[in-house]
């Protein structure tokens, strides 16, 4: 049992042990510091015993907290706070380690979460291609599939490049050929983890296929409702076509179907758009300065969401590429940056090299008008041309 008067919350005994290491005194500046001039003599603690247990007596004979324990938020570190058992626990909005941050963030030295840089590098070039087209798309496994209109290509997360889906895979199983570069618009992979792809001539449809060489329709898309230039797989049952000039349209098994021919509408030929498991629709007409707006899919009104300005671009040709975020919304390339943009609206720059390492390969406008993916540990692919870049979290 410790002595009835034991120093209370970091405060001086009164009159329990008289420790005169001064001798007598008349006022505390005689004393040590943290002791007290009390009835002529200095007082404090000569061992931990006369402190309370989250204490300990130190060399000045004054109570003080323990390591890692607290009588109040001032005795812990800046991002703790004093909790139960007068101990030092973490504050609110403050992380341990990583393990405590989202996807693409760390947690930094004053243990709050931070995003993570990207590093950009050349991540695949191939005799089996010699153009790509912007369009891409990636696995759970990290394995990203591109085209250069004709066959399908897969590239395995250490880069090495493969044959997925060949023209004469196609031929065979749709039953026609197509004129070169005109056999595959666009890909995406589903919630059930096969990839999609969309054929822009007869007959037309989106197809799917859950092995190399395998390939069956999903969704006819006879008559076929325009130039089909873009393609997203909201789930297993139904896919969302941004369709030329005429709109947003759906695929299903019952075939295509004008959703909204007003506000999904471009005069350009070249939208993009992403769009989320609830059907969530990020979507920009393609032309220059356009800006990026938001909405179900089921054709309500649209809101703006990020224009070039906000990117710091001023006038800029186009969005080059969205992919959805396995965070929640979609990350854009903003040609000399990354940016993430949230349903809600909020736009993030990413920290990367994207800039300078595009300089060093000869141009800082290297990225434009390439397609975008995001993959499942947030690598972030660029797409179109001979070369394929991807970047990835510093640890």
């Amino acid at each position: 049992m410790r002595p009835l008067l034991a120093i209370l919350g970091g405060g001086l005994l009164a009159a329990a042990c008289s420790f005169q290491p001064q001798g007598t005194c008349s006022r505390d500046a005689e004393c040590f510091a943290g002791q007290t001039c009390q009835s002529g003599v200095c007082v404090g603690c000569q061992s931990d015993l006369e402190c309370l247990d989250w204490q300990t007596c130190g060399s000045l004979h004054v109570c003080s907290a323990r390591a890692g324990r607290c009588g109040l938020d001032r005795d812990c570190a800046s991002w703790q706070t004093c909790g139960a058992a007068n101990t030092c626990v973490l504050a609110a909005g403050h992380c341990a380690d990583d393990s405590a941050c989202r996807l693409g963030e760390r947690c930094n030295g004053v243990h709050d979460c931070v995003l993570r840089d990207y590093a950009f590098r050349t991540y695949a070039t191939s005799s089996l291609w010699t153009w790509l087209s912007r369009a891409a798309a990636v696995d759970s496994q990290d394995r990203l599939y591109v085209t250069d209109g004709d066959t399908i290509f897969r590239i395995e997360p250490d880069g090495t490049p493969g044959v997925y889906l060949s023209k004469a895979d196609m031929t065979a199983a749709i039953g026609s050929a197509a004129p070169l570069g005109y056999g595959v618009s666009d890909l995406d992979v589903g919630s059930d983890d096969r990839l999609y792809f969309v054929r822009d001539w007869s007959p037309s449809g989106v197809y799917v296929s859950g092995a190399p060489g395998a390939i069956a329709l999903a969704f006819p898309l006879e008559p076929s409702p325009g130039f089909l230039f873009n393609m997203n797989v909201q789930d297993a049952s139904r896919a969302l076509l941004a369709v030329g000039y005429d709109g947003l349209f759906e695929a299903t098994v019952a075939g295509p179907k004008l959703v909204d021919g007003t506000m999904y509408v471009s005069d350009c030929a070249t939208p993009d758009f992403a769009v989320m498991p609830d059907g969530y629709v990020f979507y920009s007409a393609g032309c220059n300065g356009s800006s990026i707006f938001g909405g179900p899919s089921s054709g309500a009104p649209v809101v703006q969401l990020a224009k070039p300005d906000d990117m710091g671009l001023g006038y800029w040709p186009n969005f080059e590429g969205f992919g959805r975020d396995p965070q929640g919304g979609i990350i854009v390339n903003g040609l000399w940056a990354l940016f993430h943009l949230a349903e809600a609206g909020g736009l993030t720059p990413l920290p990367s090299n994207m800039k300078s390492f595009a300089a060093s390969l000869g141009s800082t406008d290297r990225f434009y008008a390439m397609g975008l993916a995001v993959g499942p540990t947030r690598r972030v692919y660029l797409v179109g041309g001979s070369t394929i870049f991807v970047a990835e979290l510093v640890p």
